[in-house]
């Protein structure tokens, strides 16, 4: 409002209790236009005037037609100043669609369209302000929820409203700015795990930050052939060998985790050799008068002097899985040894025990690995009294027959005699 103090028979102020007039009051402009809503019966003008003056014309006016044409009169000094109002009613608008809607950063998903009603936008993870700007199709609708906002990670939900002149239709628009925070790195539990054949094994992974935005990964075998994964993380042997898999962020590809995955047989096999097992430390009770001592698993069917090289050979398991060991718990590395009774078969990965066998060689009761006149003096010790091990017992039982006798000792004689020429001919 405009007040010219040196008026004298002039309007200072003029206002409408509806509508907006046009132009803006200026008490040397005499002519204005109001328009109002075309229900609108009476309109209330107020103003005030130079001192000493006096107007007509302020107050309430009555509308009987579509246009009224009425007039203020402010007098002094027997000079009139005459404003004219011309009031027209008009049918309000009730558009409260957008005509545009922008942000600074990001882009609106779906593109803008004033039928839609729910936009998305992603930002990267420094971005803490964004500016939402906006402009109504009817310039006489208000829009609020415009201008600078600040951003907290994740969702951050703002309501664009459009108001339509008379107050009495609104639209809101809501656009959800997804901060990311990003996925800064995978953390497996393990870095390699071992699987028999057809077993399955889920990945146990942690994806840091905790809070990132998108924590969902995607899994991915090398080779399929060897081990799958499903959606879930769930891995699946199908043949021996070695693949990988990697846990990739689906928010950023470059973050991902690898887990070395072998797949092999956890028990040692051979189509060669007889193996026998036993579970716990049930006690032999055949002939318990030859030996002391449990039974134990074991393996046997080599000939004496047999390499340890060529003894692995014939075992199914991979033969990068198996180590062999002197009755003191040595590993022995020399592939030119040869395996010998009291020795020990195992089946290891990545410092990792999963089965272990003794061995014995049948005659070989010193654990040379030879067949010797040694050897057939021990066996006439055992038959004389003296209380072999488990392994000298199966060693010294060269006719198979669970017994420790004459016979043995017969057998060993011919083959150092080279009557024989193996004592594991199998039945």
């Amino acid at each position: 409002v405009i007040i010219k103090q040196e008026a004298q028979n002039k309007l200072l102020t003029l206002t409408s209790d509806t509508g907006d007039l046009t132009p803006t009051f200026d008490s040397d402009t005499n002519t204005y236009t109001l328009e109002v809503d075309k229900d609108t019966d009476k309109v209330t003008l107020s103003g005030t005037i130079s001192d000493g003056a006096t107007v007509e014309g302020l107050g309430e006016v009555t509308l009987e037609e579509d246009t009224t044409i009425h007039q203020i009169k402010v007098s002094k000094d027997d000079k009139d100043n005459i404003y004219t109002i011309t009031i027209n009613k008009v049918e309000s608008s009730n558009n409260v669609y957008l005509k545009s809607l922008t942000v600074s950063k990001g882009e609106l998903d779906p593109e803008f369209n004033k039928e839609v009603n729910e936009y998305e936008v992603e930002v990267e993870d420094g971005i803490g302000f964004i500016t939402i700007n906006a402009e109504a199709e009817e310039e006489t609708s208000t829009v609020q929820g415009t201008g600078l906002k600040t951003l907290n990670y994740g969702e951050n939900n703002f309501e664009i409203v459009v108001t339509s002149k008379d107050n009495k239709t609104t639209k809101t628009t809501n656009v959800k700015v997804i901060r990311i925070k990003k996925v800064e790195s995978i953390n497996l539990d393990t870095k390699s795990i071992t699987l028999e054949k057809d077993e399955e094994q889920t990945i146990s992974y942690t994806v840091l930050p905790s809070d990132a935005t998108n924590s969902e990964v995607r899994f991915v075998s090398s080779d399929p052939t060897i081990a799958t994964v499903d959606s879930d993380g769930k891995i699946k042997a199908l043949k021996y060998g070695q693949t990988t898999v990697k846990v990739i962020s689906k928010q950023n590809e470059e973050v991902y985790a690898t887990l070395n995955v072998r797949v092999f047989s956890k028990t040692i096999t051979s189509d060669t050799y007889d193996i026998t097992r036993y579970k716990g430390e049930e006690l032999i009770n055949t002939t318990p008068e030859l030996f002391t001592g449990n039974k134990v698993s074991y393996v046997i069917g080599m000939e004496p002097e047999t390499t340890i090289e060529d003894f692995i050979k014939e075992f199914n398991n991979d033969s990068e899985t198996l180590n062999i060991y002197d009755k003191d718990g040595n590993k022995i590395t020399d592939l030119s040894t040869s395996v010998a009774t009291g020795m020990t078969i195992k089946l290891e990965v990545d410092d990792t025990l999963y089965d272990e066998l003794k061995i014995v060689v049948r005659g070989d009761l010193n654990g040379d690995g030879m067949v010797t006149m040694t050897d057939y003096s021990k066996l006439k010790s055992i038959l004389l009294g003296e209380i072999p091990t488990f392994e000298l017992f199966l060693a010294s039982d060269v006719t198979k027959d669970e017994l420790v006798t004459m016979p043995d000792y017969t057998l060993l004689k011919n083959y150092l005699l080279k009557d024989i020429q193996s004592l594991n001919k199998r039945d």
